[in-house]
């Protein structure tokens, strides 16, 4: 699986992305990496790196994933999106770009109904990031050692147009 911008190249996140993302300083662990190898090879969809179309490097990872337990307010069948970009390439569009095709990807392939995110309320980037998308604000939620959360949901626009 393979999606494309104008700046961009998205493939799945696999086990050798490890050195690459670990040197962007992104906050993921290696078991996350293999959990998200794993989920490709589980469910056929997962998260992708984000590479520069020109160079071939790795700049960040578009994460689309069944959420799991760990957000009260979210069920665990729902599927999440969520996006880490290398520090300098933050505030390119970037997260943007590389957002909105997998939003289409979600909705026009995987022909999921809707997508949920959370959000840090300090993360005042990634809030911008589900603006521009246009992410519903569905209020508060908390991780499960506490920690407060914002959740957005982003329903499928065909959904909203058969309603």
């Amino acid at each position: 699986m393979r999606l494309e911008t104008d700046r961009l190249v998205l493939r799945p996140l696999g086990r050798g992305d490890f050195g690459a993302y670990e040197r962007f300083g992104a906050e993921q662990s290696r078991r996350e990496v293999d959990a998200a190898a794993e989920h490709w090879e589980r469910h056929g969809f997962g998260p992708f790196a984000v590479c520069d179309r020109e160079t071939g490097a790795l700049v960040g990872v578009l994460e689309i994933h069944y959420a799991g337990e760990g957000i009260v307010g979210i069920a665990p069948d729902e599927v999440e999106i969520g996006w880490s970009i290398a520090a300098y390439r933050r505030g390119s569009g970037v997260a943007t770009e590389a957002a909105r095709a997998v939003v289409d990807h979600a909705f026009v392939t995987l022909g999921l109904e809707h997508l949920v995110a959370y959000i840090r309320p300090a993360n005042t980037a990634s809030l911008r990031v589900a603006g521009k998308l246009g992410m519903r604000d569905d209020g508060e939620g908390t991780t499960r050692s506490g920690h407060p959360m914002r959740i957005f949901r982003l329903p499928c626009p065909s959904t909203i147009e058969s309603r």
